[in-house]
């Protein structure tokens, strides 16, 4: 009874009703109602429950039981429909993180191959600031070769880290797109239910060669200072510490890739856009912060292009004047990248798809641009908006230049998509802030425009999603062939960097030196294995896709022209009823030769009624002149499941060279 009685106390509004209390008593009352309030706060759980109740008692004394209910509904309606709009915004980053979870490999091919020697220049003392600031192709990536080398030393250069960091920067753009969001529209909910397109688009899986090779980290480093140089520039207002950010973010946006030039003319045309809208004596700042701009910017665009030559120039403006219709279409299709159709069928498209879409995005790209330059308020919402706009048509613009002769498939690869996506943002960001005169305009487009952002989601995420396993499927193979490229064939080497396999094989010698990369895992190791008696399940099923339950004869043969020798089969352990721990390939007894292991083979599990024996199948590749010309015994040792011990099964196959 003594807390009602308290309770009671403390509702003025209640004694004001029961009787007529002096101005001096309602004070005192009130202050003893602030002095309770402060002793039940200090008493947890129970003050939290008493102060519930009394707002309880006080919900029912003003508005009775009807007008409770009605505020616990109004109240946990308006939780619920936040915490959904609040998960729909991160949803689509943990979907990425779990993508990348999945399918990332830690594997050096392509470009990273390239990067390797970089290592041994860092670890023998020999990096100079020329290595990282020389050419790349068309761009100098000073900045995200820098970070790939911080990282490499701290992980031993895992490629998955830099997957999660690429996420991580994501992230990163992901804010400064949302404190921008809500520094122009607030936190009510529609205006947060609004940016939710905005983080399904960013995330999009359709994306999926940036998130799973850690080489594209340096499309992040561009997007992430370009959204940095613009945003701060377009919230300053003087020569301050923003101003100073927005300049040092855009030389970092310069050296990352070499579209990040662009950055240094389309922050002049916000400045002088923002500028217009003015009073006169602001504009005297945005006059010396236009001059400073433009200063440092000549002087970032001088320093990229000493001792740059890109000697296939000529190539490309030939190409460029002698087809203009299949460099059009590129540029088209790399617009509308993001409804790509081609993906969805085993068959060969031309894309048409992703040519209309993007034919229809360039005519709403130029007159959303120009709409917001004419009947919009110069504010820094607007102004990133048409800084990303203008960023993606003029990338778009270089790439065409330099990429339109590798043909329309290349403009709608996955790793184009980021670009494509940053376009597709602004856009959105546009026509959400629109201020246009014609009512009827902005809620059509704005309907169009999401109709094609759910389209475009739902077809680059299912494209994203079909190209995971396959991703993870030839990064595995991949990471095979870089662990034993000391008896690989030039055509497995060519798979990991097409254009020469001396070069990965030096990369592979600069990591195997170093143990970075895969050799910074430990390997299986025959010689440090017990043999075990007995023997276990196996079947080799091919030999260079030749079945050996179709051949005549017992000897398999094999030309010295096929330059590599590839055997598929299955293992088990059947006395641990688990998958084998691993599978060597033993030539005459003398060579031992590591395979791939861990291969799907549900047809095994069926076969067996054992669902652990599912990834039983293991596939062996290496050069032909390893074996050498003439007969040779090819058998198999067999790692147990706790990877303790070997079988050697007394099973063998003759192959001939010649």
């Amino acid at each position: 009874m003594l807390p009602l009685l308290l309770l009671k106390i403390i509702d003025e509004g209640f004694y004001c009703r029961l009787c007529q209390y002096s101005h001096e008593e309602l004070e005192g009352i009130s202050h003893l109602r602030m002095i309770f309030n402060t002793a039940v706060s200090k008493i947890n759980p129970l003050g939290y429950l008493l102060r519930l109740f009394n707002r309880i008692c006080q919900m029912l004394n003003k508005e009775g039981g009807r007008g409770l209910v009605s505020h616990i509904k109004d109240r946990l309606g308006g939780r619920v429909r936040l915490f959904v709009i609040a998960f729909l915004i991160i949803l689509p980053a943990l979907l990425a993180l779990f993508f990348i979870k999945k399918y990332a490999a830690n594997v050096s091919m392509w470009d990273d191959l390239q990067f390797v020697p970089l290592f041994d220049k860092l670890y023998t003392g020999h990096l100079s600031f020329g290595d990282l600031f020389a050419p790349w192709g068309e761009h100098r990536s000073f900045f995200p070769y820098l970070l790939k080398l911080l990282l490499g030393v701290i992980t031993h250069y895992n490629t998955i880290v830099e997957c999660y960091f690429s996420l991580f920067l994501l992230c990163l753009i992901g804010c400064v797109f949302f404190i921008s969001h809500i520094r122009a529209f607030g936190t009510a909910v529609m205006a947060l239910a609004s940016f939710i397109p905005i983080t399904w688009l960013i995330f999009n899986l359709g994306q999926a060669d940036n998130f799973l090779w850690g080489f594209q980290i340096q499309f992040f480093v561009l997007i992430l200072f370009f959204v940095l140089a613009i945003y701060l520039l377009a919230t300053s207002s003087s020569l301050s510490w923003r101003f100073a950010l927005s300049v040092a973010s855009g030389v970092v946006c310069t050296f990352s890739m070499g579209n990040g030039l662009l950055v240094w003319p389309i922050g002049l045309i916000v400045m002088l856009w923002i500028r217009r809208s003015q009073p006169k004596d602001v504009r005297r700042s945005y006059l010396k912060m236009t001059g400073i701009w433009c200063l440092i910017g000549i002087v970032a665009i001088m320093a990229y292009f000493i001792g740059y030559h890109d000697p296939n120039q000529h190539l490309k403006m030939q190409y460029l004047i002698q087809h203009p219709w299949p460099t059009l279409q590129y540029f088209l299709a790399a617009l509308g990248s993001l409804t790509d159709v081609g993906t969805l069928s085993n068959t060969p498209t031309y894309q048409i798809t992703a040519v209309a879409t993007g034919l229809l995005l360039f005519f709403l790209y130029i007159y959303t641009g120009v709409t917001i330059v004419r009947q919009t308020k110069a504010r820094p919402y607007a102004a990133l908006s048409l800084s990303l706009i203008l960023f993606t048509l003029l990338s778009f613009g270089l790439m065409t230049v330099s990429r339109s002769l590798v043909g329309v498939t290349d403009a709608v690869a996955s790793r184009h998509t980021t670009m494509t996506i940053l376009g597709m943002v602004g856009l959105y960001m546009a026509l959400i802030s629109s201020e246009a005169k014609r009512v009827n305009v902005k809620p059509f487009l704005l309907g169009f425009l999401t109709s094609l952002i759910i389209l475009g989601i739902a077809l680059s995420s299912y494209s994203g999603i079909k190209e995971g396993p396959l991703w993870r499927q030839y990064a595995n193979w991949g990471a095979y062939v870089l662990s034993t490229y000391k008896v690989q064939s030039d055509d497995n080497m060519h798979g990991l960097f097409p254009w020469d396999s001396h070069t990965a094989r030096e990369a592979a010698e600069v990591l195997e030196k170093y143990r970075l990369n895969v050799f910074s895992r430990p390997s299986l190791k025959l010689e440090e294995l017990t043999k075990v008696e007995g023997n276990t399940q196996f079947h080799i099923d091919t030999i260079n896709y030749r079945q050996l339950s179709q051949q005549a004869s017992n000897i398999i043969n094999i030309s010295q022209q096929e330059e590599t020798l590839t055997i598929v089969g299955w293992a088990i352990d059947q006395e641990a009823k688990n998958t084998a721990g691993g599978v060597f390939i033993s030539i005459d007894g003398q060579i031992d030769i590591p395979a791939l292991s861990w291969g799907d083979r549900p047809d095994i599990a069926d076969r067996f009624g054992e669902s652990r024996y599912r990834f039983s199948g293991f596939m062996a590749s290496f050069a032909t002149s390893v074996v050498g010309e003439g007969q040779h015994v090819i058998s198999l040792k067999i790692v147990t499941a706790d990877k303790k011990g070997y079988y050697e099964p007394d099973q063998n196959i003759l192959i001939e060279v010649k």
